[in-house]
């Protein structure tokens, strides 16, 4: 089965990491317009696989480390003089067959859970600042303090590690204007996790018409109804319109509760045009949970410069989903603990920065540090290959998950070692792809620390709440 898997996985990356396949894309990019002696297949590598410093790196370091690599010497101009809009387009096209090659190795990986979604997706962003002589190409948000910053949107699907779609913006770029290009991939049994940056009724009317389910938390200001039992009436006979509905108050109904009892309302209208339902489940935090919110979101006020709300702070003391799953298949607990799987795509994103080092930026001209982006992006999608279908063996082997940001960290060490047979025969990329996997089993084993749940416990309950389900309806 590890080689059957691994072979799969080597099958796909032949698919761009061959030379012909490269060269054709140089020409189409214009990269490559005459004979030069930085080839194109080695200026790749050198971006992805070499490439983590590129952006602080001088010129003259750069043309050593090509030489001490390819056993070619290059003067620090030519060096420069490589990275240019054909080089951008070069790396991007590249960097979209990857991601298209990724999604398709890790999509058609066996399932080994069986459950009642097929996909969990999980949307969101992360951002960076960026040298303020970026500003007119990568304009920054006023309030982060920088005048130049990036954004870049990541669509993940949970249980396979697929980077779906991932696009770059200008840090001034809402999280709520990409909700047009989620819907594109919006299908029938998804179950999507909504960060409050994506909250808007019609992206969850539009989900829940294509069959998806979602869960998302509510905002402290979202208006949400309850059907009046007792409406008013005029003499005639006539419900009094201003009477058929009760707005809700979150922070009320939670006041009732204690710390970590939770309060479940089945049908309610979400926004004030009442034409959506879904369930409502409030939990009322711990006092230890609520002062750690509060600390955070008084840092976050800080860091971008917003104005403070006591309102909004107050909500700091619950927990607030809507769901149009059926509590057939979760309860409201459940509801909470799939919802903590979000911070999944956040372990991801550190990844990116901590290991990756995809924020580490200093001024160099902008089509190198373009370079440099798509290739760090190329080189997390070849990661995320290896080590999710590596998980995926893992798990049906030993029924044991690999924690993602040890696997990811250890695939790093060894990019350099990817680089040196990435060309090679599938032979000597079997041999590679089994020596990092028994890496993987000897040092990137997650343990539950404390009887916590780990990401596949959590996702077991789908399952396990789908076959009683079904027992009962037997």
């Amino acid at each position: 089965m590890v080689d059957n898997k691994f072979k799969y996985l080597i099958k796909g990356l032949k698919n761009v990491f061959n030379i012909d396949e490269i060269n054709k894309i140089a020409k189409e990019s214009k990269f490559m317009q005459r004979k030069s002696s930085i080839k194109p297949e080695d200026f790749l590598i050198f971006n992805t696989l070499h490439g983590e410093d590129l952006c602080k790196t001088p010129l003259s370091q750069l043309a050593s480390r090509y030489d001490a690599i390819f056993d070619k010497q290059v003067s620090k101009q030519a060096i420069d003089k490589r990275f240019n809009k054909f080089s951008v387009d070069f790396m991007m096209t590249i960097f979209n067959k990857i991601m298209y090659t990724q999604n398709n190795i890790l999509k058609d990986l066996e399932s080994t859970l069986n459950l009642h979604f097929e996909r969990v997706i999980i949307n969101d962003s992360t951002g960076f600042a960026l040298p303020k002589e970026y500003a007119d190409k990568f304009p920054g948000a006023g309030g982060s303090g920088s005048s130049a910053a990036i954004k870049i949107q990541l669509q993940y699907e949970l249980l396979t590690g697929s980077f779906m779609k991932m696009d770059i913006f200008p840090g001034t770029k809402a999280d709520a204007t990409y909700l047009e290009s989620m819907e594109k991939e919006n299908k029938k049994n998804d179950l999507k996790l909504a960060d409050l940056g994506y909250l808007k009724i019609d992206y969850l009317k539009k989900l829940q018409k294509s069959g998806a389910s979602f869960i998302s938390k509510v905002k402290s200001n979202t208006a949400l109804y309850i059907k009046n039992k007792k409406p008013e009436r005029y003499k005639t006979g006539g419900i009094k319109k201003s009477s058929r509905y009760i707005k809700l108050d979150i922070l009320e109904l939670s006041k009732p509760l204690i710390e970590g009892e939770t309060i479940e309302l089945k049908d309610v209208y979400v926004g004030s045009k009442k034409e959506f339902r879904s369930r409502l489940i409030v939990t009322k935090l711990t006092e230890e949970n609520k002062n750690k919110r509060e600390i955070a979101h008084k840092e976050n006020i800080r860091k971008k410069c917003q104005v403070f709300k006591q309102g909004r702070m107050d909500f700091n003391s619950v927990n607030a989903y809507i769901s149009n799953v059926s509590d057939k298949i979760l309860d409201s607990t459940q509801i909470h603990e799939l919802y903590t799987l979000r911070w999944q795509i956040e372990i991801m994103f550190k990844i990116w920065k901590s290991i990756f080092k995809i924020n580490e930026v200093k001024k160099v001209k902008i089509e190198r540090f373009k370079c440099f982006l798509y290739g760090r992006l190329i080189a997390l999608l070849l990661s995320s290959s290896i080590v999710f279908t590596a998980k995926n063996i893992i798990l049906e082997e030993i029924n044991q998950e690999i924690s993602e940001i040890k696997s990811f960290g250890s695939i790093f060490q060894y990019l350099p070692k990817l680089a040196s047979v990435i060309f090679k025969t599938e032979t000597h990329l079997l041999q590679f792809f089994k020596k990092v996997f028994l890496n993987f089993k000897r040092f990137c084993l997650k343990s539950s620390k404390n009887n916590k749940k780990i990401p596949i416990d959590i996702l077991k309950i789908i399952k396990l709440d789908l076959l009683k389900i079904e027992k009962i309806a037997s």
